[in-house]
């Protein structure tokens, strides 16, 4: 090969070295911006059952934006994401999945959600950004803490001085609830149920509220009844003057 060719194949390959180096793009896309209500918010957020969400996410990149992911449900299991996340369990019906298509180099998302009547407790709100070469944003992940004023509450702190998790339950036992019941339009009644695994009834019982804003469930105390399994399906079921109810249910372990 000559002198010419030589230098000639140097110098083109070195242009499209040049080229792909200056066609890399490693810049991940950023969230500028994320609100709720209007209010912008960090790691955390309240909201109210029954009320409207509105969700407003400004997204940037140096290049060109490609997709946003908007991934909202409850904390079921206490699980957590990174700081988000605590033991705090939720309730209720609500899950929103959605992948949005994106483009240019600035964009904003607003969505709005009506938040279920029946939702109380943590949510994690998750959102992830890709950018048309790749890259990824830094997920973003929101404790959403919802409140409830609709449903009735029921807080219960142990069974018989143990928490519900390593409670170990015995036939002819008495069993002793600590905690209560409360709503503030009035209870109407509060029922216990226990089932075996195929929903075999062994206990219920239903206590008249007679419109009290809170009940006492230290008030309550009743001989565990004998099971086959090896675990039985606790509830209680709180109904208020309006009709609205809510049920805290647990499995429980038998000896």
């Amino acid at each position: 090969m000559d002198m010419k060719k030589t230098t000639y194949l140097v110098l083109a390959g070195m242009i499209l070295f040049a080229s792909c180096k200056e066609d890399q793009d490693d810049e991940d896309p950023q969230f500028d911006q994320v609100s709720i209500n209007g209010v912008v918010i960090g790691v955390s957020a309240e909201g109210n059952a029954g009320e409207t969400l509105t969700l407003q996410v400004n997204c940037t990149d140096n290049e060109s934006l490609n997709q946003l992911k908007i991934d909202l449900h409850p904390n079921e299991d206490g699980h957590s994401h990174g700081d988000v996340g605590s033991s705090e369990a939720s309730s209720g019906d609500w899950e929103e999945f959605e992948i949005i298509d994106l483009e240019g180099t600035s964009q904003t998302v607003s969505r709005s959600y009506t938040i279920p009547e029946n939702a109380r407790g943590e949510w994690h709100l998750g959102l992830s950004l890709i950018d048309e070469r790749g890259n990824e944003a830094t997920p973003k992940f929101i404790d959403l803490d919802l409140e409830n004023s609709i449903i009735p509450a029921i807080s219960i702190i142990d069974f018989n001085g143990v928490d519900a998790a390593t409670l170990v339950l015995e036939a002819g036992a008495i069993l002793t609830i600590n905690g209560t019941v409360s709503d503030p339009s009035g209870l109407a009644t509060v029922a216990i149920m226990v089932e075996e695994e195929d929903g075999t009834e062994l206990y219920t019982y239903s206590y008249e509220a007679a419109g009290a804003n809170t009940f006492d469930l230290t008030t309550v105390s009743f001989e565990i009844p004998a099971a086959i399994g090896e675990t039985v399906d606790f509830s209680i079921t709180a109904t208020d003057s309006d009709g609205n109810l809510y049920t805290w249910s647990a499995e429980l372990s038998y000896l």
